[in-house]
């Protein structure tokens, strides 16, 4: 009898395994606030609210505006800032019931605002931040990054300025605690070639790693929070061309995964795994595993596909860590393209997501060129806590959009269980996870296109789902505003009745917070 209650606990396990995810249901809800402005950055809060700050493009003037929404997504207050109207946002994030703001003004001061997010408001005296940049520098030249070690304790703020050919960049930044306290700021030179695949990483003693690509070498440069700084040569790296390398740290040493191809514009065939002292720059534990051995065991289609390997077009999308010390890396296949059209004089442009339509004169003939952004698979590799590859899935889809990029690419989110789940727009003519060659879209105007779930258990298994969005102008914009909430994403949607395209070329887009999260 005994034997017979463990064989039920044990069946009972196994059907929760393979089914947690297939019973998942989604949840879909919206604010009824409208938010108005053209960048919106959302910051979901510990306790379960979420503040939005709404601010102009770079170069504008406008006020600043923070919204606070509750779980169920009621809008709690609206805020204008004005005092900000003349400020460019760089970064923001909580302590207690604080949030700071960090902005940069025309002449490239950064400064720290303090505002009281249970009511909106600014509160303490604004605080210069010195050594970001200088006032003679162009801002559109410059680059900024900003992030945090993985438990908030430290931040860093770091300015990247390219300079003409022939001149040497410059690397400028600061690092903070997590009151925004500056504890120390740095600045060094790169060589005229553009430092290539830049990547920082934040370890939990506050010291940052900017590693960085000049030709085909790597370079660590290391920051201590008392200012010292070091840049070391990266020696042990294997030879071949190896990008898409994606950068956690582990305790005092940095781990990488990349990937790594033969010859100019060939395949990637290899995972190149290992860890590097950031002390010394010496790469160890460096380990490389052949795509087509990862994908042995794989099913026929996805073994098929990864026969030559990665394509030679991929992107590194995001890193995601999981609860037992393992990690995620998605890729994704993507390009551009430019055709030319030639309208006739007096024709309208067509319309623009970057600015309103234009018009010719009769005697000023004039030829446009239209960019067109493609999105294709996407390639997810689990990796153990000790950096080992685990397994790799491929997600088929086949994404086009003109001018900008609005409704394609994929967002993401991990819930508690460690059930990885990709979200886009689709077609249902791909019902599968995994096709040879799935049904193109055009995404300008999603509508007669489907919201699609591919959700991935942590042993690598794939279901897809299609969400059903009621309101049929109800506009995701997956790849540009989708956060990771813990077992929810957060995100933000245009509600309109023209095409997206239209709506965004008319500069009267309204955005909506929403949530989706697992019933």
């Amino acid at each position: 009898m005994r034997n017979f209650y463990i064989c039920i606990v044990l069946i009972i396990s196994i059907f929760t395994l393979f089914s947690g995810v297939s019973a998942q249901t989604w949840r879909l809800q919206e604010s009824a606030s409208t938010l108005k402005g053209p960048k919106h950055e959302i910051l979901p809060r510990p306790d379960g609210d979420i503040l939005t700050i709404t601010h102009p493009n770079a170069g504008d003037k406008g006020p600043m505006t923070i919204c606070r929404f509750d779980n169920q997504l009621n809008e709690i207050y609206t805020r204008k800032i004005t005092l900000l109207s003349h400020e460019r946002y760089q970064a923001a994030w909580y302590d207690d019931d604080r949030l700071f703001l960090f902005c940069t003004d025309r002449r490239g001061g950064l400064t720290r605002y303090t505002i009281d997010d249970r009511f909106g408001s600014l509160t303490g005296q604004p605080v210069p931040l010195t050594g970001l940049l200088s006032p003679a520098e162009d801002q559109k030249a410059v680059t900024f990054h900003a992030g945090a070690s993985r438990d908030g304790s430290y931040h860093y703020i770091v300015a990247v300025t390219s300079q003409p050919k022939d001149r040497d960049n410059t690397i400028r930044g600061i690092l903070l605690n997590r009151q925004g306290d500056q504890l120390s700021r740095f600045q060094f030179g790169t060589p005229a070639v553009k430092p290539l695949d830049l990547a920082l990483v934040q370890s939990d003693d506050g010291t940052l790693a900017i590693i960085y690509r000049l030709t085909s070498a790597y370079t660590l440069t290391r920051i201590t929070t008392d200012g010292n700084v070091k840049a070391l040569p990266l020696t042990g790296l294997p030879e071949g061309d190896l990008r898409n390398i994606s950068w956690v740290t582990a305790g005092t040493t940095l781990r990488f995964s990349g990937l790594i191809s033969r010859g100019k514009q060939a395949n990637y065939a290899t995972i190149v795994t290992g860890s590097v002292d950031p002390v010394t720059g010496s790469v160890s534990d460096l380990k490389q595993t052949d795509v087509t051995t990862l994908m042995a065991q794989a099913p026929v289609l996805q073994r098929e596909l990864m026969q030559n390997g990665f394509p030679a077009n991929l992107t590194l999308l995001r890193t995601m860590p999981l609860a037992d010390g393992s990690r995620v890396v998605l890729f994704e296949s993507s390009g551009e393209r430019l055709v030319q059209n030639r309208f006739s004089p007096a024709m309208r442009n067509p319309a623009s997501v970057f600015g309103h339509t234009g018009t010719f004169t009769p005697i000023s003939p004039s030829t446009q060129g239209i960019s067109y952004h493609s999105r294709g698979d996407v390639y997810v590799l689990r990796l153990d806590r000790d950096n080992n590859p685990q397994w790799l899935n491929v997600l088929s889809k086949n994404q086009e959009e003109s001018d900008g990029v609005t409704a394609i690419g994929v967002g993401c989110l991990v819930d508690r269980q460690d059930n990885l789940h990709v979200f886009f727009y689709d077609s249902k003519s791909n019902p599968e996870a995994c096709t040879a060659n799935p049904t193109p879209i055009r995404a300008n105007d999603p509508r007669g296109y489907e919201f699609a779930c591919i959700s991935i258990t942590p042993d690598g298994s794939m279901k897809k789902q299609f969400i059903e969005v009621t309101d049929n102008r109800y506009r995701l914009m997956p790849e540009i505003a989708f956060v990771d909430n813990k077992n929810e994403a957060c995100f933000l949607a245009v509600k309109t009745k023209m095409s997206l395209t239209e709506e965004l070329a008319a500069d009267r887009a309204g955005y909506k917070l929403g949530t989706i999260a697992i019933k």
